[in-house]
């Protein structure tokens, strides 16, 4: 467990945020070799792998490395900032990260593709 930071984006989750949120990570803060693992999980997929869609609480690890040492150690100092928990509730989203990643500016963002009424179908599409 973290024990860091909870950035809430409230209301229901927009189709397609989980992503969304992903490819932001990837894309804005530079995690261009993360890899994501469902909660349920014991591996990870990568970025871009169709099963990231249907997932509804998963991690953001920062790289293939990254999920090795958390897997293997935990939460350290070394790599707290190199995963992120990421939780789409039925009336809520929460980003669960060490305070030293300022995640706002993604609850902002998620915040604000919630206005439109297609959500992240089409201006947000994987690799698009």
């Amino acid at each position: 467990m973290i024990g860091g930071k909870d950035t809430i984006i409230e209301g229901k989750p927009a189709v397609g945020e989980g992503i969304a949120i992903v490819r932001m990570l990837r894309q804005r803060w530079g995690w261009a070799d993360l890899v994501v693992q469902d909660a349920e999980a014991e591996s990870s997929v990568g970025a871009l792998d169709p099963a990231v869609a249907s997932m509804r609480e998963f991690f953001v690890y920062q790289s293939p490395a990254a999920f090795s040492s958390w897997n293997a150690e935990g939460c350290t100092d070394t790599n707290d900032a190199a995963m992120v928990h990421v939780i789409l509730g039925d009336t809520s989203t929460t980003l669960v990260h060490a305070p030293s990643l300022n995640l706002e500016a993604i609850g902002r963002a998620v915040s604000t593709c919630r206005l439109y009424p297609d959500g992240w179908i089409t201006r947000n599409t994987p690799g698009g």
